[in-house]
């Protein structure tokens, strides 16, 4: 009986270690995704055209709701809020009718990126 009480909490103690680690793996998701929209939303700021604005703006949302899925998955809503925040931002630069209008909500969202990225680190600690 001591052997399978002791098998047990070995059992036990590996898998909450294993789902703990998987977990963190999903704050780092949340870090990549943060980042890859930070750089798309940079591209956006940097574009001479709606058409070329207009395909990275919206690449960067996309990562933007993926990184805010991967902040809620390891209950990190600050990095969720910045994210989803981003991307609230990269949608109304689509609405603007002036590039520099568009470019300066892009630089908006980016600089959320890049907040979403540090406090995803911060809760993977």
């Amino acid at each position: 009986m001591k052997k399978f009480t002791t098998l047990l909490l070995l059992a036990s103690s590996t898998l909450f270690h294993t789902a703990s680690g998987y977990e963190d793996g999903k704050c780092m998701m949340a870090v990549t995704y943060s980042e890859m929209a930070y750089l798309t939303f940079k591209k956006a700021t940097k574009a001479t055209s709606t058409e070329a604005f207009g395909q990275a703006i919206k690449k960067g949302m996309e990562q933007a709701q993926q990184a805010a899925a991967y902040a809620v998955q390891c209950s990190c809503t600050n990095a969720e809020t910045y994210t989803l925040t981003a991307y609230t931002i990269g949608k109304k630069g689509l609405d603007r009718t002036e590039l520099k209008d568009m470019q300066a909500a892009a630089k908006k969202a980016m600089d959320l990126c890049l907040d979403a990225m540090s406090a995803a680190q911060q809760c993977n600690k």
